[in-house]
């Protein structure tokens, strides 16, 4: 479950980066997938939308799901926002579900066929027909389809 300060925390840096992909949505269209900027990535579908946020501590992947994650766990209370659009982690430790007010859904962002390989930062990100799955540095990660999604 979520820490009440995690959520915080994240709920704070979430919407900085609201803030900052409503000045990128239309570059991130045309970003290279070696930028060091945020970068917004799709599923072919388009029903897996995610961004990749650079930090010199501690990078950022989010993924959200267009119907959310299922089987989706109880809503924990310290959530105050939408409980499970998606999934969250950082270049280490274990993913967790999204708390948030906000998407990172992008209709501009650019769509990585079926067959891509994504790496940034230790993240590896692989967009097969069945779904997207990404891992962290120490493994850890996540798998999200419209029939299913996980973290581990």
């Amino acid at each position: 479950m979520l820490a009440s300060t995690y959520d915080r925390a994240m709920r704070w840096k979430w919407t900085l980066i609201a803030a900052v992909a409503a000045v990128l949505v239309v570059p991130s269209a045309t970003q290279s997938a070696t930028s060091d900027s945020a970068l917004f990535f799709n599923t072919p579908s388009g029903k897996i939308s995610c961004v990749y946020v650079p930090s010199n501590q501690s990078a950022n992947l989010r993924c959200d799901i267009g119907g959310g994650d299922k089987p989706l766990l109880a809503k924990p209370r310290s959530c105050g926002f939408a409980w499970g659009v998606g999934i969250e982690m950082q270049n280490r430790g274990r993913a967790r579900i999204v708390c948030a007010s906000d998407s990172v859904f992008s209709p501009t962002a650019k769509r990585f066929p079926y067959g891509t390989t994504w790496r940034r930062n230790g993240f590896v990100c692989t967009v097969k027909r069945v779904g997207l799955r990404c891992t962290n540095r120490t493994r850890n990660g996540f798998f999200l389809s419209r029939q299913r999604s996980y973290h581990f």
